[in-house]
């Protein structure tokens, strides 16, 4: 939402995407909703329900900025539309938006080109007399989307895919599996013998060896 009023009403949305196999963060939808007369509550869920559609699925997290209203918005969302959604985590900003920084930085997150996200992000300043602060004058809404919604994301947990075997390494994998089958049969056969061995030597070497063959 836009809580400080630079563009009256106005709601961004944006929908970040990554995936358990990939440790970055894409950009992968935006867009800025403004009063039609049905109320944006309800614009919001009509979006969520069409993007729902789009990508056949649920989303790991929706985080909506309450901006001072309380839980309402959440329970008009979960009671009236049947959508999930989370306060946004609005806490040590300034250090979310350094993590969000690291990550532009180290190329694990993907803005649009041409995006109203990646305009803010071009344009954003701090506050020229508190350089921890956000410079009010200016629109930050989508911006602050992404930060919440990065918050939310799990993409620093993704596993790299096994690395696929050439024909020579399949070739050589495939010929080295006779080899570790005749060396599992190898050792069962020495782990018999010294088995052997030992059951021998707790007899004490008392065996008649003849007992059981019948004189010719």
């Amino acid at each position: 939402r836009n809580p400080d009023k630079l563009i009256p009403n106005r709601c961004a949305l944006v929908v970040l995407a990554y995936s358990d196999t990939c440790r970055d963060l894409y950009q992968a939808w935006e867009r800025a909703l403004m009063p039609t007369g049905k109320g944006m509550v309800t614009e919001i869920a009509g979006v969520i329900h069409w993007l729902r559609k789009q990508i056949g699925g649920e989303f790991d997290g929706i985080f909506v900025d309450l901006a001072g209203a309380g839980g309402l918005i959440l329970d008009e969302l979960a009671a009236v539309h049947r959508v999930a959604a989370e306060a946004a985590e609005k806490k040590n900003k300034p250090d979310a938006i350094e993590l969000t920084n690291g990550d532009l930085v180290d190329g694990h997150l993907k803005v649009l080109d041409g995006s109203q996200l990646e305009a803010e992000m071009l344009s954003l300043q701090w506050d020229e007399v508190d350089p921890t602060r956000e410079n009010k004058s200016q629109a930050n809404d989508f911006c602050d989307a992404c930060i919440y919604a990065r918050r939310g994301a799990l993409h620093h947990f993704a596993q790299e895919p096994a690395r696929r075997l050439s024909t020579q390494e399949e070739r050589e994998a495939a010929a080295a599996v006779p080899l570790r089958q005749e060396t599992r049969r190898a050792m069962k056969q020495r782990q018999r013998e010294l088995e052997a061995a030992e059951h021998y030597e707790d007899l004490g070497g008392e065996i008649d060896w003849d007992a059981g063959f019948m004189e010719p």
